[in-house]
């Protein structure tokens, strides 16, 4: 893996009438990353990587992939859009024979069943895509976006409704593609997925609010995160909520788990020591550094 920017986005814009989709974002995605682009549904990833993929315009800003236009460069991307684009009439190999066919390459049909056998789907190979199930659509959706061996992956929401077996699929063949050089970027509103990513940028409201690996989004955010235990420790919860800096704070098993800004930290103490319970603190996750982040930032 080199260093080299694949994706540089520079104060980008987009406005879809009334509504500000992107506010002046920048971003740079290196070779070799499996980058996520995390946030909740409405944050503008979607936005984003069909920007990328070159598919929409900026109103304002530059986007810059493989160092050109991303519009000159569509042959070198593969992107997997969260609906699923393929014929539902036709079989996964049709399907493939086809798409190899719009990029010009010159045995589509040998290219179909290197694909098939890449993504270890011989056993549907001859179903029509209408009756597969979400697991193996996902899968043939996502050989149809590598089929021409692109340098750079654009992957929207890959996992979602996939059960828990169909999720860990997914996930190793997008790791297997990092280990093969290409730069993966992945859209996704699951916390926990986003510990996967060498990685992330954080979206919310059009804008990136934190960018870095996952341990450097937490240090980042100035979060702080404590269980607080002892006898009905759930009816401390407003309690704990009318604290200055205090984020969140939700019942986690017997305990309550809160989350705050460093400053909060010697009341939240103290309210576990006034309220007869034990402050215990703990590893703060991407999760509790999404609440500071939304809430405005440390």
């Amino acid at each position: 893996m080199t260093d080299a920017a694949v994706i540089q986005c520079a104060r980008l814009h987009k406005r879809y009438g009334g509504h500000v989709a992107l506010h002046a974002l920048s971003l740079v995605v290196r070779r070799g990353e499996v980058f996520g682009l995390v946030g909740a549904n409405g944050g503008s990833k979607t936005t984003l990587l069909r920007l990328i993929a070159g598919l929409i315009e900026p109103d304002g800003g530059r986007c810059r992939v493989l160092g050109m236009a991303p519009a000159a460069v569509r042959s070198r991307i593969g992107y997997m859009p969260q609906a699923l684009g393929l014929y539902g009439e036709l079989t996964v190999r049709e399907n493939l024979q086809i798409r190899a066919a719009l990029f010009d390459m010159p045995a589509p049909s040998a290219a179909s069943d290197a694909a098939i056998h890449r993504l270890g789907l011989n056993a549907i190979k001859d179903n029509r895509v209408s009756r597969l199930s979400g697991g193996w659509a996902r899968r043939a959706q996502l050989a149809a976006a590598l089929i021409h061996a692109p340098e750079l992956v654009l992957l929207d929401e890959p996992t979602v409704g996939l059960d828990a077996g169909a999720r860990q699929q997914v996930w190793a063949q997008i790791l297997a593609l990092a280990d093969t050089g290409a730069t993966v970027v992945v859209t996704t509103h699951d916390l926990a997925e986003a510990e996967r990513f060498s990685r992330l940028g954080f979206l919310a409201g059009g804008r990136l609010l934190a960018c870095g690996t996952p341990a450097e989004i937490v240090a980042g955010a100035g979060v702080r995160s404590f269980l607080l235990s002892g006898a009905a420790a759930g009816a401390k919860l407003d309690a704990a909520t009318a604290i200055d800096g205090v984020v969140a704070a939700y019942p986690h098993g017997t305990a309550l788990r809160v989350v705050a800004r460093d400053r909060a930290s010697a009341a939240v103490r103290q309210l576990a020591r006034d309220r007869g319970m034990l402050p215990i603190a703990v590893s703060a996750s991407l999760d509790d550094a999404a609440h500071v982040l939304l809430a405005g930032g440390a």
